[in-house]
Parts: C-alpha cells; sequence; structure tokens
C-alpha cells in the first residue's frame, strides 16, 4: 500500500522526501529552464546553438507541459 509496484523510483523518492506533486516538478522544470535560457541568451541572438539543455526548449513542448 504504502509502496506500489508501480511506481518508479524517482516517483518514490518524491514520496519519500515530502510529498509526491506533479505540480512541483513542474515548476522545477521552468526554473531550471529560465536559469539555462538567461544564461545563454546572447548565443540564441547571435544565431549559436548551445548543445540542446533545458534552455532550449521548443514552444510545442512548453505547450504539452502547460497541458499537464
Amino acid at each position: 500500500m504504502f509502496t506500489p509496484t508501480w511506481q518508479s523510483k524517482l516517483e518514490d523518492a518524491f514520496l519519500w522526501i515530502g510529498g509526491w506533486r506533479l505540480t512541483l516538478a513542474i515548476h522545477l522544470l521552468y526554473s531550471k529552464s529560465g536559469i539555462q535560457f538567461e544564461a545563454k541568451i546572447g548565443d540564441l541572438i547571435r544565431g549559436l546553438t548551445t548543445g540542446g539543455d533545458l534552455g532550449e526548449l521548443a514552444p510545442n513542448r512548453i505547450k504539452r507541459i502547460d497541458q499537464l
């Protein structure tokens, strides 16, 4: 009952740390992608690709996250 078999180890870790809330994971994703975007905005303006981190999420992926 306390550790269902259908949960991954990551979900178990979130439950153990403080309770699993999907909104917390989404807020962390937005924060991390915003920090990475701000750090590399100069390169993006110059047209350089920076290597595929969270700051380069495509708009359609951000919309899909918003739908969660």
